[in-house]
């Protein structure tokens, strides 16, 4: 055990994002809220808070928020289209019922 003094630990928003996305994987969705809301403004737009954002919504059901808000990411980032095509295409399928298993592993290109 080392005897230096601990400072207080920083989070960086980067660290936040990783939190979060590890949060909503063990279904703690109340933490992962936690932790996206405490991203600053100017991480709201990127692509890791995008799909971060996705994989919430998507714990949480809201498959109708979840369709629409993959929509509008994937006008914003097209080099991500066949994640935001999947994740409309599984939205919409939830809301018909028609939900097909998919592969919750799969890493997305960040």
């Amino acid at each position: 055990m080392s005897s230096r003094p601990r400072g207080p630990s920083v989070v960086t928003p980067e660290n936040r994002i990783t939190n979060a996305r590890g949060y909503i994987g063990l279904g703690m969705l109340d933490e992962a809220d936690r932790e996206l809301r405490q991203l600053p403004r100017q991480y709201w737009d990127s692509a890791q808070m995008a799909m971060a954002v996705v994989e919430y919504l998507e714990a949480r059901k809201l498959w109708s928020a979840m369709k629409m808000v993959a929509e509008g990411y994937a006008r914003e980032f097209p080099q991500e289209k066949g994640f935001w095509q999947l994740t409309i295409d599984r939205a919409g399928a939830a809301m018909c019922g028609t939900e097909q298993p998919h592969n919750k592993k799969q890493n997305v290109t960040e």
